[in-house]
C-alpha cells in the first residue's frame, strides 16, 4: 500500500480527503515547521489501520513524496508489481466520465494492468 504526499496545501482543505476519507490529518497545524513529519505520521497511521483491517501482515506500506503519478509508477516498478490498484476521487459528474488527472496520468504511462476504484462519500 502506497500513499504519496505531493503538496501540503491539499491537506489544508476541510472538504477534500487526501487520505481517502481518513480525517486524522484535519488536526494538523499547517504552520508548524514539522508539517511534513506530521503528514507522514498521519498517512502511516492510515496505512497501518488499513493493513490491520485486511489482517495481512505481509502487506508492505510505503510513503513517498513527490508527483503522485510518478511515485506510483516508480514504486510499482521497484517492487515488481503485477497490478496497480488506485482510488480516484470523483467529485463532479464530469470526473465520472473522465478520470482524474492522476489516474489518467498513471493509465497512460503504465504497462501494468490498472484497477481504478472510485471513492465516494
Amino acid at each position: 500500500m502506497l500513499h504519496v504526499l505531493s503538496n501540503p496545501a491539499y491537506y489544508a482543505s476541510t472538504v477534500y480527503d487526501p487520505i481517502m476519507g481518513f480525517g486524522g490529518f484535519m488536526n494538523l497545524n499547517l504552520m508548524e515547521s514539522s508539517l511534513l513529519d506530521n503528514l507522514k505520521t498521519t498517512a502511516q497511521l492510515f496505512l497501518n489501520k488499513s493493513k490491520s483491517h485486511l489482517a495481512d501482515e505481509t502487506i508492505q506500506t510505503i510513503i513517498e513524496e513527490g508527483d503522485v503519478a510518478d511515485c506510483i509508477l516508480e514504486v510499482a516498478k521497484n517492487n515488481k508489481a503485477g497490478l496497480i490498484i488506485m482510488g480516484s476521487h470523483s467529485r463532479k459528474w464530469l470526473e465520472q466520465v473522465l478520470l482524474g488527472s492522476t489516474a489518467e496520468d498513471v493509465l497512460h504511462k503504465t504497462t501494468l494492468p490498472l484497477l481504478i476504484i472510485p471513492t465516494k462519500k
